[in-house]
């Protein structure tokens, strides 16, 4: 068991693999400490089972900054805040929804006894809607679908005021999405409300959210304009890469090294205790095929 050493407590490294006899470890790479932000004690601590990539052919390795919204990004302002390790996104950095996303919104005026129809992927739920509000109607919606066996497979919804967003589970497949409102009955006459899929597929957004201006030690990240698309809580965003150069199974401390050489794991009948890592999803999970998560 590894510790990183700081001026107080120690930090004890959580467990990142198992059966390591397998390991392979391909390559060193040098990352720098500038890369890294200070977190709220002020100290610039990488936490192990951060993932080390390249963001392009011949650029210098780093830390992948990517993480979950806590506090929402809307096209209204430009700041919006993420979860740890947020230290790990820079000034500069071009950020991103980093799954196939679509939105489905609610309008109009429905009757409680109503219902909305979400068919994704083939599969469909149909909601009594339960209320005469659409954001608590998009609650319901996003709730149907994240409890429904089939879909909750293929995507996750968030829903926020009377949108509800949906994410592809899996990081690519752009999966097709139709609604209806449908009456008491569930006939095929149209209830009063109404739902409207704005994109007909999960495409992967091209506008990124925006540049990063400022990170600050809570996590609070500023974009140098309007963020271009919304990102509610609980969708992740970060950075693209060309290239994913493993796990680096130990934490960092750069208040004590400006730099520092190591050896990323790339897998083989290597497994990765999933719970332990900082960050992961399924986009990283494909790029590492050789890992079994757990």
């Amino acid at each position: 068991m590894a510790y990183i050493k700081r001026e107080s407590p120690y930090v004890q490294d959580l467990p990142i693999l198992f059966n390591k006899d397998g390991a392979q470890y391909p390559r060193s790479v040098v990352v720098n400490g500038v890369d890294v932000a200070s977190a709220a004690d002020g100290t610039k601590v990488i936490p192990a089972g951060s993932f080390v990539v390249q963001l392009g052919n011949g650029a210098a390795a780093r830390f992948l900054a990517r993480s979950t919204v806590t506090v929402a990004f809307t096209t209204a302002g430009a700041i919006g805040t993420v979860a740890m390790p947020y230290n790990t996104f820079k000034v500069g950095d071009s950020v991103s929804l980093v799954e196939p996303y679509g939105v489905i919104t609610i309008g109009g005026t429905f009757l409680a006894t109503e219902r909305v129809k979400v068919t994704i992927a083939g599969y469909a739920v149909t909601p009594v809607v339960g209320s005469t509000v659409n954001s608590v109607i998009a609650s319901t919606v996003a709730a149907a679908i994240n409890n429904d066996p089939s879909i909750n497979q293929l995507v996750r919804a968030i829903a926020t005021g009377s949108v509800v967003y949906l994410y592809g589970k899996d990081g690519i497949t752009a999966h097709t999405v139709t609604t209806a409102a449908r009456n008491a009955a569930d006939s095929l006459a149209s209830a009063a409300g109404t739902s409207t899929a704005n994109s007909a597929t999960l495409t992967v957004s091209n506008t990124p959210l925006g540049t990063i201006l400022s990170v600050s030690t809570a996590g609070v990240i500023t974009f140098t304009a309007n963020a271009g698309v919304d990102a509610p809580v609980g969708a992740r965003i970060g950075v693209r890469f060309s290239r994913l150069l493993g796990v680096f199974e130990h934490g960092i401390d750069f208040n004590t090294l400006p730099s520092k050489d190591i050896a990323p794991c790339l897998g083989c009948d290597t497994g990765i205790y999933t719970v332990n890592l900082p960050y992961v999803d399924e986009d990283i999970r494909r790029r590492l095929p050789r890992f079994v998560f757990y």
